[in-house]
């Protein structure tokens, strides 16, 4: 059974003489509507990835060592306004913000307050989507360490079993146990973050629906250790540990591992544009939206060339800095393949896109 992508889990923590305690807040945390951010997503089949090796490393003054991590796939979440989703009147009507996956252009939403953010549900699609009538609260600001909390939630969870019954709904209710349980540095293999603090999240939850007609319930158990530092709106790092631990097919172990694509200090713009490029959907239809970042502020000029070598669109020509998302109606451009060209600093980064 889906259980809630937590993406926005925001919290903070301490430090040394040689570092300055910190302690997580609205202000330095709370996710920004346009910003995007790039995880990368890791191979767990490694032996050391087992759960009493993460719950060891908890204090003060740590140092957490993942640079052995090997990458398998990337995503990126964008975050919006609930308003501007096709979906934001199914959920509670506080409900402000949602992170869109662009791998599978699911939402997760949430209520994001100056004092708490809470998630009320996510949607990838009428067959597989969560809506909290009584959301989970994921973060109290502010948020220290040795700070926790603990929250119920419950809702209702639409899935597919894949038993020929078509999609089911079920209720889901839980508690989750939010406790801010170390700080130190997070060496990972792109970045050595000072001042991370980690956060673990202990979650247990029952989801009941019935199935060709006989009541069924499962119980799950998920440990989730995210790491953050400030001002960047995001986990670093998130390790989560799924296991079912009662119902049908008991037992099942899922675990995942990802960290943030983020660039080494001194990175070229042209460098950062090449590696953060991505072009989606691919091929597109109605629509392409170009993703970038770049380190400092600098002119970007982004065309789409047929194959003839005709530039038949312009879709920037500004002053960029940071992560940048632009899009282009394609409505009116002829099928078939075309070239999206960034230019900056003299340098052209060349990508192929399919408009179907």
């Amino acid at each position: 059974m889906k259980n809630i992508l937590l993406t926005s889990c925001i919290l903070a923590c301490s430090a040394t003489l040689s570092h300055a305690q910190i302690t997580l807040t609205a202000a330095t945390m709370n996710p920004i509507v346009g910003n995007s951010f790039s995880t990368i997503n890791c191979d767990t089949s490694a032996a050391n990835l087992k759960l009493s090796i993460f719950a060891a490393d908890t204090g003060a003054n740590h140092v957490w060592n993942y640079t052995s991590l090997t990458s398998i796939s990337l995503d990126t979440a964008l975050e919006v306004t609930c308003a501007s989703t096709p979906n934001c009147s199914l959920f509670l009507s506080a409900t402000n913000m949602a992170a869109k996956t662009l791998s599978s252009s699911a939402y997760v939403y949430s209520i994001i307050n100056s004092d708490s953010v809470s998630t009320t549900g996510y949607y990838a699609s009428a067959t597989q989507n969560a809506i909290l009538t009584n959301p989970m609260k994921q973060l109290k600001y502010p948020f220290s360490f040795r700070d926790s909390f603990t929250d119920a939630y419950a809702g209702s969870i639409t899935f597919d079993p894949g038993l020929g019954t078509g999609p089911i709904t079920a209720h889901e209710s839980g508690n989750l146990h939010v406790v801010c349980d170390g700080w130190g540095i997070l060496k990972i293999p792109t970045n050595v973050d000072s001042n991370t603090v980690r956060i673990h999240g202990t979650q247990t939850f029952i989801d009941s629906a019935s199935i060709f007609g006989s009541p069924v319930a499962i119980t799950v158990a998920i440990n989730t250790f995210q790491w953050y530092m400030l001002n960047y709106h995001s986990p670093v790092m998130s390790v989560t540990f799924t296991d079912q631990i009662a119902g049908p097919g008991t037992p099942i172990h899922i675990k995942t591992v990802s960290y943030a694509r983020k660039y080494p200090v001194g990175i070229s713009n042209v460098a950062m544009l090449e590696n953060s490029l991505q072009l989606f959907p691919n091929p597109a239809s109605d629509q392409l939206n170009v993703q970038f970042d770049v380190a400092n502020s600098t002119k970007v000029r982004i065309a789409l060339i047929d194959l003839l070598g005709r530039e038949v669109a312009v879709m920037a020509n500004a002053e960029f800095q940071g992560q940048q998302q632009i899009s282009c109606n394609t409505n009116g451009l002829s099928k078939g393949m075309y070239i999206v060209r960034l230019q900056s600093e003299g340098e052209t980064v060349n990508r192929k896109v399919t408009i179907q």
